[in-house]
């Protein structure tokens, strides 16, 4: 009988694993995969969000509201906290709904530490009265465009806004310019200016405002153009379309072309010819 039971038992477990049953393990990770996973202070996040917003009733308006909106944000693992309450800090400064407040911080906290930052400081560099000046929905429109939404490098994309907008709105002196020559837009086209660039690059080069304000100041200062300065704003934008190569060839066409012993173009001719070559930049 034992013999027999034996190999009933034997019978069944090999049928299991037949069939593909794990009789001595059950839905555990192995350590490898826990090894990927991320290791959050759930609760910590939970409790900070929670002291804060109790600390803030205002925003909330109930015990009820500040327990799920803590709730929300714990979900997103560690930092989140950091990231909510830093940027209901910085929304809290300005009369804002706080609806959408609450949202902003929300999302803030779901977002990468990197878009998190990159959010706030364009929302600050937009609207504070000593930068750009503009209107709230217009400053969060772009800092959401260049932060939460922003499909590439938030970090990146700050750090270029940052130093277009320093000068073409004139707010400190630009480390990339030859310091003769200002643009004469205001600042809210001095934004849009910022945001197309960088939303329109296809390749995120290291240095797209560097370049953008040689570009200009190229044609601007150094060629003594005959272009408006919406023009040359527009060729350069055009050129930056095309990779980071683009700047290069669009100077050394130009140089070519205008040149006796190259093709003794015009003015007009060079830039043309210039534009062309730099839109070769990047090979299908």
């Amino acid at each position: 009988m034992r013999s027999l039971s034996c190999l009933l038992v034997l019978a069944i477990s090999s049928h299991a694993f037949a069939a593909g049953w794990n009789i001595f393990s059950s839905n555990k990770k192995s350590i490898a995969e826990l090894a990927n996973d991320k290791h959050c202070s759930s609760t910590r996040e939970y409790v900070s969000t929670l002291e804060y917003l109790r600390d803030e009733q205002k925003l909330v308006g109930s015990e009820a509201k500040a327990r799920y909106v803590a709730d929300e944000v714990s979900k997103s693992c560690t930092g989140a906290a950091k990231r909510f309450i830093s940027t209901a800090k910085l929304l809290n400064k300005i009369e804002f709904n706080n609806e959408e407040l609450l949202k902003m911080a929300m999302n803030a906290a779901k977002a990468s530490e990197e878009k998190s930052e990159s959010f706030k400081i364009i929302f600050a560099k937009s609207y504070f009265d000593d930068e750009l000046d503009l209107n709230v929905d217009s400053a969060l429109k772009i800092a959401e465009e260049l932060s939460f939404s922003f499909k590439g490098d938030a970090s990146w994309a700050k750090e270029q806004f940052v130093d277009i907008v320093d000068y073409c709105a004139d707010l400190s002196k630009s480390k990339f310019s030859l310091g003769k020559a200002k643009m004469s837009i205001n600042k809210i086209e001095c934004a849009k200016l910022a945001s197309d660039l960088i939303q329109n690059s296809l390749t995120e080069p290291k240095h797209l405002a560097k370049d953008f304000i040689e570009i200009y100041e190229y044609l601007i200062i150094k060629k003594k153009s005959e272009l408006s300065q919406a023009q040359a704003i527009s060729i350069a934008k055009e050129v930056l379309q095309f990779g980071p190569t683009a700047k290069d060839n669009f100077f050394q066409a130009y140089e070519y072309a205008e040149n006796k012993k190259g093709l003794a173009y015009s003015a007009v001719e060079s830039v043309n010819f210039a534009k062309k070559m730099a839109a070769r930049s990047l090979s299908k």
